[in-house]
């Protein structure tokens, strides 16, 4: 191979590699070779086939495979001639002419480096939101969720079913398709005060009387038809004190359980808050550093920010109905030029502060960030499941978010502060005004939609 070094410009560096014809040669025929050990034509013994029939029948393969093992030994040496360096993406590479025997082939390597830079002292000043809860408050939450699912009492023999109830029923499939093991099953369902989707089924529950049945046909799973026979039935019991709630639900100590919510409360606060934090944070690092960013990175970036800008626009549109008019991605892109500049540039300093203080993603780290995410959207648990297993970049982007949020907090830490007492309603008041004052994308993690999102639209 004949290296000449093209280009050097800050972090882009262009290699035109020669493969020269005698080294081409040999490498495909070693693999001739190679092959030609199990090569199997009638007429000959196994392995004894003449080399210029095994390459004449495999020529195709063997010479693909003879230049993949030249341009990954060629791409290694690029690297090895910019040692010192971290690449920023892969290495690509283009051929300027095409094999033919007996000639050199030409091929232009393009690499890139990450940037150089040392870590600056960080001697930032944040204003810290404490959180600020009354008694009141806590008491409120506290009843509202004692509240949230009421207690039952076993329902007279008499009384029929009502909206709120809970029902345990057993269900049986008459279709012949179904497996004899699940042909008969029971549940229990609270008969809810609004019936959705559910409607068709749930509407011939009330009425019904412990002991009695309903045939249904559902549609929507290949006409499936199914006896419902009423159990049991409970009623909510009405009146009852928070008191008498709480030791119904085994809850002895009262003002234990305040001192739970309290800390729920409080969390929520700090959860809130983080963005808040996050802001000043980025704000100052943004003006401590600024440097050359990669041109692929900064491509990507680019492309990632055009493609949530009009996903927004038509999500925009379909709300209002109304045609939501976008510049150009070129008018775009230079219009978010430093926007997308400082994300990458910010990247790179969040992931050397984190590497320098050995800051990383543990993999409980990871199930612990997809739980709360189901946690929050509990019907669609299956879809964000599979979302993660299905996706290796969206598992990349939630380790992303998370070795963020580590850095910002290792960095709060180090940070001078001023705390103020906020209240969740002051909380979320303060971050919907920074968010608007920074821009839609400004403050944007760059992270996929939620798989929830994607299943609710």
């Amino acid at each position: 191979m004949i290296f000449e070094n093209v280009v050097s410009d800050k972090l882009r560096h262009e290699f035109r590699v020669v493969f020269e014809s005698l080294e081409i040669e040999d490498e495909i025929n070693r693999r001739v070779e190679e092959k030609a050990k199990t090569f199997r034509m009638h007429g000959f013994r196994p392995g004894h086939v003449p080399l210029d029939i095994v390459r004449n029948s495999v020529g195709g393969s063997v010479v693909k495979d003879a230049f993949d093992a030249l341009i990954a030994r060629a791409c290694d040496e690029c690297v090895h001639r910019l040692s010192g360096t971290d690449l920023a993406a892969t290495p690509v590479y283009r051929f300027e002419n095409n094999y033919e025997p007996g000639k050199n082939v030409s091929v232009t390597f393009v690499v890139e480096t990450s940037p150089s830079f040392e870590l600056k002292p960080f001697e930032c000043e944040v204003t810290r939101i404490v959180p600020k809860i009354s008694d009141d408050v806590v008491r409120e939450a506290r009843d509202n969720y004692l509240r949230l699912i009421p207690v039952f009492e076993k329902a007279p023999e008499d009384r029929e079913i009502r909206r709120g109830d809970e029902v345990t029923y057993v269900a049986k499939f008459h279709n012949s398709n179904v497996d004899s093991k699940k042909k008969s099953f029971q549940n229990k369902i609270l008969i809810p005060e609004e019936f959705g989707e559910n409607a068709d089924l749930l509407g011939n529950f009330l009425g019904k009387k412990a002991g009695e049945s309903f045939d249904f046909v559902n549609n929507n799973q290949d006409n499936l038809k199914c006896k419902f026979t009423i159990k049991s039935i409970r009623c909510p019991i009405d009146g009852l004190s928070i008191d008498e709630i709480a030791k119904l639900k085994g809850i002895d100590d009262l003002a234990g359980f305040d001192a739970e919510v309290r800390k729920g409360l409080e969390l929520g606060i700090i959860n809130t808050a983080f963005l808040y934090h996050k802001s000043q944070i980025l704000e100052y690092l943004g003006d401590q550093y600024d440097f050359d960013v990669p041109q692929s990175i900064f491509d990507y970036e680019t492309k990632n920010l055009l493609a949530e800008i009009k996903r927004d626009a038509a999500e925009e549109e379909k709300r209002t109905g109304q045609k939501q008019k976008l510049e150009s991605d070129e008018e775009l892109a230079t219009e978010y030029a430093d926007v997308i500049k400082k994300r990458v540039v910010l990247g790179y300093v969040l992931n050397r502060i984190a590497k320098e203080n050995n800051i990383v993603v543990l993999q409980r780290d990871l199930q612990d960030a997809i739980m709360e995410e189901i946690n929050r959207s509990p019907q669609y648990a299956k879809e964000i499941t599979d979302f993660y297993v299905k996706n290796p970049n969206a598992v990349a982007f939630k380790k992303a978010e998370i070795i963020e949020r580590k850095v910002i907090d290792f960095l709060m830490t180090k940070a001078k502060t001023n705390d103020v007492e906020k209240t969740m309603e002051e909380t979320e008041e303060l971050v919907r005004n920074l968010l608007s004052e920074e821009g839609e994308y400004e403050g944007d993690d760059g992270t996929e939609d939620s798989p929830a999102d994607a299943a609710a639209d």
